[in-house]
């Protein structure tokens, strides 16, 4: 006796469910958070350039990861990291300049590091500044003048009290 062929691909309820969670939009929680977290760069530049957070579902779960105790406090420990490397013994690696400019800045980044771990309302586009700061090498935390970085955290506090 032959086979039985199947008339359509997707014969059993477990394929069939298999089959149509695989062409379905991403709306699930769970896959809008990983996508949050794979493309959180361009969602975090997309946040700082002023985006509304609740314009995708994306944005939406960018932002509250962002804002979230855990990300706000990991932020405020690399601000505080980097003053305290610069007030530490000299290191090969670092660059003098750099080191001044970290300290001229000392009482901004204590600041706002503060302001991360403290219970008040922040806005995602002033952690996500922060968090570039803190995390892009090129950035005005590890090249750059004394000026540039106090720009930089001048923007980023005028973006974590939402003022434009």
């Amino acid at each position: 006796m032959l086979p039985r062929i199947a008339a359509h691909p997707v014969e059993t309820a477990a394929a069939r469910a298999r089959h149509e969670a695989s062409t379905a939009p991403i709306t699930s929680g769970r896959w809008i958070r990983l996508v949050a977290r794979l493309r959180g760069g361009a969602l975090d530049r997309a946040l700082m350039a002023g985006a509304d957070p609740s314009a995708s579902p994306a944005l939406a779960a960018r932002a509250s990861l962002l804002i979230s105790r855990r990300s706000r406090n990991e932020i405020a420990g690399a601000l505080d990291a980097l003053v305290r490397g610069a007030q530490g013994p000299r290191r090969r690696w670092w660059d003098l300049s750099q080191r001044q400019a970290i300290l001229e800045n000392s009482s901004e980044l204590h600041a706002l590091a503060m302001t991360l771990t403290h219970d008040r309302v922040v806005y995602a586009a002033g952690v996500a500044r922060l968090r570039q700061l803190v995390t892009d090498g090129t950035g005005p935390a590890y090249r750059g003048s004394a000026g540039a970085l106090a720009w930089a955290l001048h923007d980023a506090g005028r973006l974590l009290q939402g003022s434009d």
